[in-house]
């Protein structure tokens, strides 16, 4: 027997309840919910600003507008789920450049939107807040010739920029300045309090638009570009009022075209402004005095065509600072005009000389584009003593119909110029690394025949040993370091095919040396079995292909070359140019000849070809190396990578006519690799590279490809690759020229913003702790998967507590394939059967509908058998049902003749046990019920797609929302209504009687209109009905489905705040000391209101919540839905929303109680009246006063509380 309710309790509870209002209220605002997480999702999220201390990122998106902060120690936390870093969002207004404010003078921070109006949100820190901090609502102000255009690159337009970084007096972080096409320049200072702003106005500016802004806070000064080709530079001041002012300093006559962009950098002590114009130059100025003439001028490659529409290059500073040693230069090419090679790259230019450094590159026609966005990426100020780069990974154009996302992503911008270790008049040809203890060995061989080994013992590198007699005017082909009984030695091959072992003590002792029989070799390797060290030599004997393998032993430090056995490369032409032994502890090796790959196995003291990877490479020089299982191969033009054990590809790439390999290649893992490489642009002249490259991860490996790649700039072809043995991230290079260089190329892997591409925000299902929703990922390296672009489809179980994926069931096949590329999980709708056993799921763009099991998700059925339907309803464990579209023929109205065609809506059971069938249908008639008239056949979908309907908990009840084009001589006349239904027979699915059609113009006022309908979940007679002006009304029917108060139905106003039409509804059932409350929960554009009710006291209704912080929905779209429930008794319920590109889940907490309960009939006191009124109720249903609890029956349990309680005044 349950414990009744004491009003001891009940006090207590109200008590401590205050008390946790006031503590919750200090960790959020009451218009923020109180969150427990946010899933991020969605493409196209553009980094676009750090706050000044670098702990919050400010990303924007074209794509759901929306503006986001995230949390950057989150972001780069490893055990913070991917998209949870997420802290506040908001509608972005459209707004692509959007930008946090340092703090003003009063220590307050904001983001602007710097489109017309200007809108600005204020920026609150709080560190009781979820994740520290939040997004106030914006303010906005229209100012007259403020720029109505917000892409900074499209130069046709104005420009604007808020101009950050003073630390002396902050009244400046608050000032904005825009330039028009008119040659004006505005300038204003922002105040979040305001209620007009009028900005200060510089006529004459340019003589035609401006076109390009930066900003100086160490000087206060102010750089302009324009299409005039003028740089003009401004002196900014604010007097004590708080009016600014531009006072011009300096004009240059910079370049012939327009001035597309400038940035500022420093580089130790010295300054410099770079400027780039429309026809691709590029100069270097001295600031902050610059003089008429540029430090340094240099053409780039051009992006392809480009107009004042579509300025392919960009410049920037990297912060709004200008406190970076480098600039950055992003470079795109229009698919049209190189559909195969390189669409994209972000480039790192030195300032001082203008030369390229670092290169970001993505390969189009390999589904990625590394970093192409509407902006470059950005650079964090210091955290910790490091910066980070944030910036657009995987942003893809396979298919020209479908623009692929694209995820921010967050990584260490670990850097560092291009270092020369050593130099030597030939060429170097060979190298190797190693350390013992804390000294690093480096070992390079040259093509005269020296060979060198330096050593850095912690103070750099310095030349320790070096011999021109162990391979006399020969060139070396291939070093090796080896430690050995604590000597350091050096195996080193040449080209005619000798083998020395050299020791080295500051001077070379030649220990052994042995003719491999080769009449000309071109590579060496070292490997192991079980037994000893070996050795294998690749080139040529008499014009064929070969390969000699040797072991070499040790006995103490001196050591023993024998053969073990060589190979002729039988079929194939050319030389043996490339070996490399398979795994440690065995002498199967794979080889490269000009004209195949192939792996010779060892056994029983020969070798034998096991396999030949990728087909033929006619007249191709192929570079090997493995780490794992994986054969990388550098062969001319793009890099390729197999199992080295099966043959099959793990990554591929068609040609790049951008790039020239058959230079060297380093293995580092499965997924990563280090090469060498020549870039050929235009008609210039080679320029050489490093590149760290990573493949593009899917789930069939056959389809994998290279994705993206780092590269640094080399001085010349590079020749062979060492890796640092104590820095990961840090390479040697031997070059053509003879010296050797250090290069930095670190793992740019980045932490990834958002969670998923998309997540369903039309309409998903909570039961007790789990999330039924559908999510469509990036796959395991966050990439796209197929052809189409899209991602993989799941269908999930989300933890509520945690956020986090319980469970999922993939939708999409292996490939890729299966997927509608243009719907990305949005709608796809999920239901979970009211016991929570069985998991329905709706694709609307793939009409799939699928049954799993609601807690494994083991798959229950999949069919297409039901094409074009909209919002399931789960029936129970075995039905589900939803509506669909029936044609009814067509008419022709007017002169002249337009053909209209009519549609209804149909209810279609469906049973998918013992057998997938349609239990039964029942058609709405379009005449008297709903029905819709068009003249497009095609839009019936979305007709269809803007009805609600729901069941009550009987399931013998339905309440069916949507427009009814009731006169087919008016095809435009509609009228929104409500249809309630009742089934008779409890077994009979297929007869449905109308019993209420509740109408616009006749129930509802004015022109106000319903716009959901929603039943409660446990009161089968309780029926929620959202309307276009914000409120909510509460009907009461019987168990027939008769309106019981049509004409005077309670409504819920909300005081709070203003939603706007009501788009999202739900209502949840808890249970707070025994008693069970309705918490009710309706949302628009504008916010969502939160009330408590008492179904059993029907007019104990309390508001008592209204968010607006972290609350958006898309109401035009369909794009919105929130539920509430209570996993556990003793918990507050949680409320979980989302709009398809943000899930979160909040605690409703410190509710309202019941005061009372026990006071049936509400006349101030509990006494036997009251227990007369549950008496005479006994045994009965439930949902009436009797009902003390509201649990649905009247019992026991609820004469009990009556009579714990009696006596007592209410």
């Amino acid at each position: 027997m349950r414990q009744p309710n004491r009003w001891w309790r009940r006090t207590i509870g109200m008590v401590l309840s205050v008390g946790l209002i006031a503590g919750v209220w200090a960790q959020n605002p009451p218009y923020r919910p109180n969150l427990m997480w946010h899933i991020a999702a969605g493409w196209l999220q553009y980094p676009t600003s750090f706050t000044e201390d670098g702990e919050y990122l400010l990303t924007t998106s074209p794509v759901g507008f929306l503006v986001q902060v995230y949390q950057v120690s989150a972001l780069l936390n490893p055990s913070t789920p991917r998209g949870h870093a997420l802290v506040s969002y908001d509608y972005n207004g459209g707004y692509i450049l959007t930008t946090f404010t340092d703090k003003d003078e009063t220590g307050k921070e904001y983001v602007v939107g710097l489109g017309n109006p200007v809108l600005m949100w204020r920026w609150v820190r709080d560190p009781l807040a979820f994740r520290g901090g939040y997004l106030e609502a914006p303010k906005q102000w229209a100012l007259p010739g403020w720029t109505n255009w917000v892409v900074q690159r499209v130069i046709n337009y104005p420009v604007a920029m808020v101009l950050r970084g003073d630390r002396t007096d902050r009244r400046y972080n608050r000032l904005a300045v825009s330039g028009d096409g008119n040659g004006t320049l505005r300038i204003v200072l922002l105040d979040y309090n305001a209620t007009s702003l009028t900005p200060v106005v510089v006529s004459g500016a340019h003589t035609g638009p401006i076109t390009a802004l930066a900003y100086d806070p160490q000087t206060r000064r102010l750089i302009t570009g324009g299409r005039d080709g003028l740089i003009r530079v401004w002196q900014v001041a604010l007097d004590a009022g708080g009016t600014p002012s531009l006072t011009p300093l300096q004009t240059i006559a910079a370049h012939w075209s327009d001035v597309v962009s400038l940035a500022l950098a420093q580089v130790g002590s010295n300054r410099y402004l770079v400027s780039l114009s429309l026809n691709y130059e590029l100069a270097g100025w001295s600031w902050p005095n610059p003089s008429s003439t540029p430090l340094w001028h240099r053409m780039v490659e051009s992006g392809g065509p480009s107009d004042l529409d579509d300025v392919n290059q960009f410049l920037s500073g990297g912060t709004p600072y200008g406190d970076l040693n480098w600039v950055i230069l992003e470079i795109y090419r229009e698919i049209s005009y190189n559909p195969s090679g390189l669409s994209g790259a972000v480039l790192l230019l030195d300032p001082a000389t203008g030369k390229e450094h670092y290169r970001f590159v993505g390969f189009d026609d390999r589904n990625v584009d590394y970093l192409r966005s509407l902006r470059p990426f950005i650079v964090s100020p210091p955290i910790g003593g490091a910066r980070y780069i944030a910036g657009i990974i995987n942003q893809s154009w396979r298919d020209e119909r479908v623009v692929a996302p694209g995820v921010g992503g967050l990584w260490p911008a670990q850097f560092d110029r291009v270092q020369t270790v050593a130099t030597a008049p030939a060429s170097a040809t060979a190298l190797d690394t190693m350390a013992v203890g804390t000294t690093r060995y480096l070992a390079v061989g040259y093509a005269n025949g020296e060979l060198r080994v330096y050593r850095n013992t912690g103070s750099g590198w310095s030349l320790w040993d070096s011999a021109t007699t162990l391979h006399p005017s020969k060139q070396i082909v291939g070093v090796r370091l080896i430690s050995q009984s604590g000597g350091i030695f050096t195996l080193s091959a040449d080209v005619e095919g000798a083998l020395v072992v050299a020791q080295h003590t500051g001077s070379v002792t030649l220990k052994a040396n042995l003719s491999t029989g080769l009449t000309a070799a071109e590579a060496l390797a070292l490997g192991s079995d079980s037994a000893s060290a070996l050795v294998a030599v690749a080139g040529q004997k008499d014009g064929a292909p070969r390969v000699e393998v040797l072991r070499l032993t040790w006995s103490g430090t001196t050591p023993t070359l024998v053969g073990l056995a060589g190979f002729d490369v039988s079929g194939e032409t050319g030389p043996a140019v490339s070996v490399a032994f398979v795994q440690a502890g065995r002498a199967d090796v794979a080889v490269s000849t000009g004209t195949q790959v192939s792996r010779w196995n060892f056994a029983s003291n020969a070798y034998s070809r096991a396999l030949n990877f990728g087909g033929s490479y006619p007249a191709s020089y192929a570079a090997l190396s493995i780490a794992g299982n994986a054969l990388w191969q550098a062969f001319a033009f793009t890099p390729r990578v197999e199992d080295v054990n099966t043959g099959s590809a793990l990554w591929g790439a068609t040609d790049d006519i951008y790039y020239v390999l058959g230079y060297p290649v380093l293995a580092l893992s499965a997924e990563q690799a280090v090469w060498g490489l020549a870039y050929r642009s235009n008609s210039q002249d080679d320029s050489y590279w490093l590149m760290r490259g990573r493949g593009l991860t899917r789930p069939n490996t056959a389809s994998n490809v290279m994705g993206e790649g780092l590269q640094v700039a080399l001085p010349e072809a590079p020749t062979a690759i060492a890796r640092d043995p104590s820095n990961p991230d840090l390479f040697y290079v031997s070059c053509l020229d003879g010296s050797v260089q250090q290069a930095l190329l670190p793992d740019f892997t980045p932490s990834v913003m958002m969670g998923y591409a998309g997540l369903s925000g039309t309409l998903f299902e909570v039961v007790q702790n789990r999330i039924a929703t559908f999510l469509t990922s990036y796959g395991p390296a966050f990439r796209w998967f197929g052809d189409s672009g899209v991602g993989i489809r799941h269908a999930a179980i989300v933890n509520l507590t945690n956020g986090q994926t319980a469970s999922s069931a993939m939708q999409c096949n292996a490939d890729g394939t299966g997927c509608n590329p243009y719907d990305v999980g949005i709608n796809a709708l999920m239901r979970l059967s009211p016991s929570g056993n069985v998991l329905y799921g709706y694709e609307v763009a793939n009409s799939r509908l699928t049954g799993w099991n609601g807690t494994t998700m083991a798959p229950l059925f999949n069919t297409y058998a039901f094409p074009i339907h909209w919002w399931p309803i789960a029936v129970d464990d075995t039905r589900v049902a939803l509506l669909y579209n029936e044609a009814r023929g067509s008419y022709q109205l007017g002169n002249p003749p337009v053909t209209y065609y009519r549609y209804r809506p149909v209810i279609r059971i469906i049973k998918w046990t013992p057998t997938l069938t349609t239990e039964a249908i029942r058609p709405l008639d379009e005449n008297t019920e709903m029905g819709f008239i068009m003249n497009d056949r095609n839009f019936h979908p979305s007709y269809l797609q803007s009805m609600r309907w729901d069941m009550n908990s009987t399931r013998r009840v339905a309440a069916v929302w949507g427009a009814h084009y009731y006169d087919p001589n008016t095809p435009n006349a509609y009228e929104r209504r409500i249809l309630i239904l009742h089934r008779p027979n409890p077994n009979d699915w297929g007869t449905w009687v109308v019993r209420e059609v509740l109408r616009q113009g006749v129930d509802f006022p004015g022109l106000v209109y319903p716009t959901l309908v929603v039943f409660h979940p446990n009161a089968p007679g309780v029926l929620y009905v959202g309307l276009s002006n914000g409120r909510l009304r509460i009907y009461k029917l019987d168990a027939n489905g008769n309106l019981l108060n049509r004409t005077n139905p309670d409504e819920l106003v909300p005081t709070l705040g203003t939603l706007g039409p009501v788009s999202t509804l739900d209502v949840g059932n808890y249970v707070l000391n025994g008693l069970n409350y309705a918490a009710i929960v309706f949302g628009g554009p504008e916010g969502l209101s939160v009330w408590v009710g008492f179904v059993c006291q029907p007019g104990w209704l309390n508001e008592v919540h209204f968010y607006q912080t972290d609350i958006a929905f898309f109401p035009s779209a369909g794009m919105g839905y929130v539920q509430v429930e209570q996993p556990d008794a003793s918990q507050w319920p949680y409320l979980v929303y989302s709009n398809g590109l943000v899930m979160s889940a909040a605690k409703l907490d410190n509710l309202p109680e019941l005061p009372c309960p026990e006071d049936v009939n509400r006349d101030g006191i509990v006494d036997d009246a009251d227990v007369l009124l549950v008496l005479f109720a006994f045994g009965g249903e439930g949902y009436i006063p009797a009902d003390v609890n509201c649990d649905g029956i009247v019992d026991d349990a609820d004469l009990l509380q009556v009579l714990f309680a009696f006596g007592q005044q209410c």
